[in-house]
């Protein structure tokens, strides 16, 4: 695979996967298999790779990196819900992954996307509405305050609320 033959690689796996489906290193050769069709840049054969790694292996760690590229992949599509689905997998990951280092990362590009959405809502801690990323920001800096994250997220917040001032 190092040398560019993807397509060997893959044949490669995908012989291995239908003979020892159920082995102890099935999921990482289904991660491959999903990064070769990333990486070849066929977009929906990776984005339907990596969802069946997710159901699959649900609770894998590994599912927590899934979700972040499947955000990544999804936004790159035609879809017209293809915000709302990137959304809900960095929500996914907050709440099934909080622990990994994913967690922080997802907050951070959920506010990129709800910044550029200009999306709005009600935050419960101000009693108003307020930009969406304003709330993504201040989840990541409470929960992952040392997360390499935070320091962005803390600037960013501090110019919400000095935009609320005005």
């Amino acid at each position: 695979m190092e040398r560019g033959q993807f397509d060997a690689a893959l044949t490669d796996l995908q012989s291995a996967l239908g003979k020892r489906h159920t082995s102890r290193n099935a999921a990482q050769a289904r991660l491959l298999v999903a990064r070769i069709y990333d990486r070849q840049a066929r977009t929906d054969a990776a984005l339907a790779a990596y969802a069946d790694l997710r159901t699959t292996y649900p609770r894998d760690p590994a599912s927590a990196d899934v979700f972040l590229r499947m955000a990544d992949l999804v936004q790159q599509t035609r879809r017209p819900d293809r915000t709302r689905v990137a959304r809900s997998y960095l929500d996914e990951i907050v709440a099934d992954f909080s622990t990994t280092n994913a967690a922080p990362q997802a907050l951070a590009q959920r506010a990129v996307i709800e910044d550029r959405e200009d999306a709005r809502v009600t935050d419960p801690v101000l009693q108003r509405v307020v930009p969406a990323a304003l709330v993504s920001c201040r989840q990541l800096t409470e929960s992952y305050p040392q997360s390499a994250h935070a320091e962005a997220a803390f600037i960013r917040l501090a110019r919400y609320y000095d935009d609320m001032k005005r």
